[in-house]
């Protein structure tokens, strides 16, 4: 339970949890609030549960009007390695300034971690064809390990535009000779909110001019995939890739 006695912002972080290579999961919560409200008029407020770690599900701006109600995630485990999640559980989200300050309770309940692979009846096991079918809504959300973090949701701060990417990581293209500058004055790259497509971004060269139309045009596989997407602006001829491990390679050149 999270009693804010002002509009603020708390939470309480699981430890990590391990989802087995090829192996399908289903995890459980409910949630309840009452009498909530935010800091300002016109701001989200409500309940903000994330997983995070190897994969990234949010639940935001939750407000159940006293009821309680049950949301669902499934997730399809890696086909390369074991993978790990954390599972936080919040009332408002992120800090005083900027964030979602929410006033009001919040109670958290039925927490449930449950394989579906490695059942006892082999018949009943959750199978690829169930998880390709789960329609997703605002309770049921499903998550492939599979990818990593095909949205871009995960990122390692979102203080300032463009975001830095958690599960990416950026590095100059090399080869024979000198390798390709990242400075400021080459280089431009991060992960940026499709839904903010025509608000402030803080770009310092021409690439502001063409922002909206780009993040505008965007594809959207659901529409609780999210609203982000990684961008490289290579300013002057050179070479920039990003990558995960071995699991993708994204490799961008601009002449």
């Amino acid at each position: 339970m999270i009693y804010n006695k002002v509009a603020t912002a708390y939470y309480y972080k699981s430890s990590s949890h391990t989802l087995s290579q090829d192996t399908y999961y289903k995890l459980t919560f409910s949630v309840k609030t009452l009498n909530i409200s935010a800091k300002d008029e016109g701001d989200d407020y409500g309940a903000y549960v994330y997983v995070s770690g190897d994969a990234y599900v949010a639940f935001q701006a939750i407000d159940t009007d006293g009821d309680w109600v049950e949301y669902t995630v499934y997730f399809r485990g890696s086909n390369k390695e074991d993978c790990s999640i954390t599972l936080s559980l919040g009332l408002g989200d992120g800090n005083y300034s900027t964030g979602n300050m929410t006033k009001g309770w919040a109670f958290f309940d039925n927490v449930v971690l449950t394989d579906l692979t490695n059942v006892d009846d082999e018949s009943s096991a959750y199978t690829d064809e169930e998880f390709d079918a789960l329609v997703e809504s605002e309770t049921i959300r499903k998550y492939d390990l599979s990818y990593a973090d095909a949205n871009f949701n995960a990122v390692s701060s979102s203080s300032t535009i463009p975001y830095s990417a958690a599960q990416y990581t950026g590095a100059a293209g090399t080869g024979s000779g000198s390798s390709s500058s990242t400075s400021s004055s080459y280089l431009e790259k991060g992960i940026m909110d499709i839904s903010a497509a025509g608000g402030t971004y803080t770009f310092s060269t021409d690439l502001a001019t063409h922002i909206s139309e780009e993040l505008t045009s965007a594809p959207s596989s659901s529409a609780y995939a999210g609203d982000r997407m990684l961008y490289i602006y290579n300013k002057k001829s050179s070479v920039i890739y990003t990558n995960i491990s071995v699991k993708i390679l994204v490799c961008l050149y601009f002449l």
